[in-house]
């Protein structure tokens, strides 16, 4: 046996009106609603997890330039403006 309360007022008036719109009982209408939701959460439909050394492959490719001389973030000048700036995006 399992007792459901509802005491939200607003909820409680929703579902009433979808039983009476579905020409349902309350207890058919429970245990519909719990059997999907425990479907829904089951650990049996959840997705593998794949190998990822199984399922991986490695990009082997050739640069054609010498790129020793690219430098990452050299256009920076001042780092606490730069950082400042990705924040205020980031929050946006």
């Amino acid at each position: 046996m399992l007792i459901l309360e509802i005491e939200d007022e607003s909820l409680e008036k929703r579902v009433k009106e979808f039983l009476k719109e579905q020409k349902k009982d309350l207890k058919v209408f429970t245990k519909e609603a719990i059997e999907r939701f425990l479907d829904k959460f089951s650990t049996s439909k959840q997705v593998k997890k794949l190998d990822p050394l199984q399922h991986s492959k490695k990009i082997n490719f050739k640069l054609d330039d010498d790129l020793d001389d690219i430098k990452p973030y050299s256009h920076i000048e001042d780092s606490a403006k730069y950082i400042k700036e990705l924040r205020t995006k980031k929050n946006r």
